[in-house]
């Protein structure tokens, strides 16, 4: 009976101890949601139409963030969703690119794209990656706010990796409804 005892103090430690690292990484936090008055994005990168699964993808997003990291393309990685990959059986049309300012020399194979828009509603998270939550999981939230604050969005969602411990999620604004103020 006494091991019985000790088998259960040890499991609600090691639980204990589980939400203890999740909280050091994390995992508790809420995105911050706020309105950022942006106009435009320079991206260069590729697009992908097919499985989020595939080993392309996966190449794809190394190969651009090794553009970044070997500073051939100074940058942001950056990925745009032109759709929900979970309500679409995995299938995902994305960008999978990086932001870049200026006028720098574009790396051979890498197309260009340059988003407009009238501001954005950005969620940042900032938690280890092993704990971060789902971008689209986050797009609902920047919707809801959005749909508070009187805002007309677009239909995608951009994905920015600034550093390894922070991502920003955010869905361009395609107008105000009248008589609204951008919240403080």
């Amino acid at each position: 009976m006494l091991r019985r005892s000790y088998f259960f103090l040890f499991i609600a430690l090691f639980l204990t101890a589980i939400l203890i690292v999740y909280q050091q990484l994390g995992g508790f936090k809420d995105p911050v949601i706020s309105y950022v008055d942006l106009h435009e994005y320079q991206l260069a990168g590729t697009y992908y139409e097919g499985k989020i699964t595939s080993s392309q993808w996966e190449s794809l997003f190394y190969q651009t963030r090794d553009l970044i990291e070997s500073n051939r393309l100074p940058g942001i990685l950056t990925i745009v969703w032109y759709n929900e990959p979970e309500k679409e059986k995995g299938f995902a049309r994305a960008f999978i690119g990086i932001q870049f300012e200026g006028n720098p020399e574009i790396p051979a194979g890498l197309e260009t794209r340059t988003l407009h828009m009238e501001g954005v509603i950005r969620a940042t998270m900032k938690s280890h990656v092993t704990v971060m939550p789902d971008p689209h999981k986050m797009a609902r939230k920047m919707k809801e706010w959005a749909a508070l604050h009187h805002y007309e969005l677009q239909e995608l969602l951009i994905e920015m990796y600034p550093d390894a411990s922070a991502i920003y999620s955010e869905i361009p604004v395609r107008q105000r409804r009248s008589g609204s103020q951008p919240p403080e």
